[in-house]
């Protein structure tokens, strides 16, 4: 922990990749938004 509170270049990184992490998890959530992430079937079963 003080390693990262004492070195700035890491903060910044690792607060980038966080980012790219809660861009990508708002995007799946739009995308899959209709059916609640459910991945649509074509079997008798799942319907």
């Amino acid at each position: 922990m003080c390693h990262y509170l004492n070195h700035e270049t890491l903060r910044r990184k690792v607060n980038e990749e966080l980012n790219v992490v809660e861009q990508w998890n708002g995007a799946t959530d739009f995308v899959f938004f209709a059916r609640r992430g459910e991945m649509a079937s074509n079997r008798r079963e799942a319907h």
